[in-house]
């Protein structure tokens, strides 16, 4: 088995209007995990994906911000928004 993992920076929101908190995201084969820049904050997330049982997300090249609402077992939801950083090609040039 792999122990291989991804890092994205996101924000953890509690409902697609609240302006979430600033964090890491986490994924390696077995759960996701959510890591708040505020080390102070109660706000981590810890959830296998075993316990996910649906998602929906933002399609690409809408004007909505990049969201991912994953649904778990118990009725709950987690929505994170994908920070995505582009950089020009041409930075640093001129």
């Amino acid at each position: 088995m792999s122990s291989g993992h991804v890092t994205k920076r996101a924000k953890y929101k509690t409902s697609v209007k609240d302006p979430g908190t600033s964090g890491a995201l986490r994924l390696n084969e077995q759960k996701l995990m959510f890591m708040p820049d505020n080390r102070n904050s109660s706000t981590k997330l810890a959830v296998e994906f075993k316990s996910i049982q649906g998602h929906k997300y933002t399609k690409e090249g809408s004007n909505k911000p990049p969201l991912i609402n994953l649904s778990n077992t118990q009725g709950g939801s987690y929505i994170l928004s994908l920070i995505i950083i582009r950089i020009s090609m041409f930075a640093g040039i001129f």
